[in-house]
């Protein structure tokens, strides 16, 4: 009977799924040339794999960035920046979104949205980046993941706080 126990034990352990291969790479410390910490990508990134390297996804786009971190040849987690008419509300951002839904939490001072494939929140300039948007557009940034990233709404709200915050600071802000 305890051989039999054994037996089957072994039979279970040699069916167990393999577990992923270890993470090699160097988790990305910006987004779009803006610095981030990388504890606040690394829940969102994949659990495994061998290199990451943020792209730029449009690097002719004027008046914003877009950006990309692809571990592994696959597009994990997208940053993008825009200015939008001022009025624009995260709530008409969030709804907007042809890929993730971003209206399933909104905060209390409707400054920014989140859920756990995405994120979207106003960034308050000290000064506006051109004269032509002096009051009439506002900032915002978006962060959203895909393909091998992992959905996660805790991190995605602090990671969205943080980004903002980081752009508020950048020279997208300060008009150079």
């Amino acid at each position: 009977m305890a051989a039999t126990a054994l037996l089957a034990l072994g039979t279970l352990a040699g069916c167990s799924t393999p577990e992923p291969p270890p993470k090699e790479y160097a988790t990305p410390t910006s987004l779009c040339g803006v610095p981030i910490d990388p504890a606040l990508l690394d829940p969102l990134l994949p659990a495994s794999g061998r290199k990451a390297v943020v792209k730029d996804s449009f690097p002719e786009l004027k008046g914003g960035s877009d950006c990309t971190v692809v571990v592994d040849d696959s597009t994990d987690l997208s940053a993008i920046t825009t200015w939008r008419e001022l009025g624009t509300s995260v709530r008409e951002i969030a709804a907007g979104q042809p890929y993730v839904r971003l209206d399933e939490r909104i905060s209390a001072d409707l400054r920014y949205s989140w859920g756990d494939k995405g994120a979207v929140s106003k960034v308050d300039c000290p000064e506006p980046a051109e004269t032509r948007r002096k009051g009439t557009q506002q900032l915002f940034v978006y962060v959203f993941v895909g393909n091998e990233g992992r959905a996660n709404e805790a991190a995605m709200k602090k990671l969205i706080l943080a980004y903002a915050d980081a752009v508020s600071k950048s020279a997208e802000c300060r008009g150079g």
